[in-house]
């Protein structure tokens, strides 16, 4: 065979490979959207300890739950990027099925995540929020939960925190803005942000604990801190880089 032909079959065995998932990433990131108003909830798993996280539960999360068995994963944590009930409403049923799991989010969230019900009726005249959620039926039985028998945090997060998922490092990043204790999980060049930015926008900031004083301020820093191919996995819609988001985003403020 000449050297032609060798480069051809090296070629081939290297695409057969990727193809048929016989050289397999090292970091895998799995996406469902669920709940009532389409949360997007993630499954991030190291494929040589197979240890896996979960960020948020919007709802059921039966593709990512089905992906942890059927991958023989080890769960072990449960991230919530901030403290709103639709990227929490799918957290009883997940305790329940993994019940040595620790739920972890912030103290400041966690508080505000208590007031919810109350806060929303008072300032129905304030917040277009508010006033959405409570005229909204599909939405009527977030003000019908008992709060504080809803879910409770095993671990409050700080700025600074490493989870391992082998040798895989998932760092939590306080982000306030959406919500007083908003916290961002960055590992390798991928942010889960939750609702702090989108593609085009941003989460409210008309909720309890919610700021543009310090939207403003997270923004710079992670534009500062982050290379503009770190790639930003959102509460909802799609993801995208930083890079994309200073060319298309009106967060970026000149």
């Amino acid at each position: 065979m000449n050297i032609k032909g060798i480069k051809i079959f090296a070629w081939f065995i290297f695409a057969s490979l990727i193809v048929f998932n016989l050289f397999p990433q090292e970091l895998v990131i799995k996406q469902e959207k669920t709940g009532p108003i389409g949360t997007n909830c993630y499954l991030l798993y190291d494929t040589k300890s197979r240890e896996a996280a979960l960020i948020d539960a919007g709802g059921p999360l039966d593709v990512l739950v089905k992906a942890i068995d059927n991958e023989n994963l080890t769960l072990k944590y449960i991230l919530v990027t901030h403290g709103h009930i639709d990227h929490l409403e799918g957290l009883p049923e997940i305790k329940k099925r993994f019940p040595a799991v620790p739920i972890c989010f912030t103290r400041a969230d966690y508080d505000d995540f208590l007031l919810f019900q109350d806060w929303c009726k008072n300032n129905v005249d304030k917040s277009s929020t508010a006033r959405f959620m409570l005229t909204t039926p599909e939405l009527k039985q977030w003000f019908e939960y008992d709060l504080p028998n809803f879910i409770k945090p095993d671990l409050f997060i700080e700025d600074g925190l490493v989870f391992n998922l082998g040798d895989k490092k998932i760092r939590s990043m306080l982000t306030p803005g959406h919500s007083r204790g908003s916290v961002s999980y960055l590992v390798n060049s991928n942010l889960f942000s939750g609702d702090l930015i989108f593609i085009k926008g941003t989460g409210v900031i008309d909720m309890i604990g919610s700021s543009q004083g310090d939207f403003d301020k997270t923004i710079k820093m992670l534009i500062e801190k982050l290379p503009d191919d770190t790639k930003i996995y959102p509460g909802h819609g799609k993801s995208f880089d930083i890079g994309t988001g200073k060319n298309e985003s009106w967060w970026v403020k000149p």
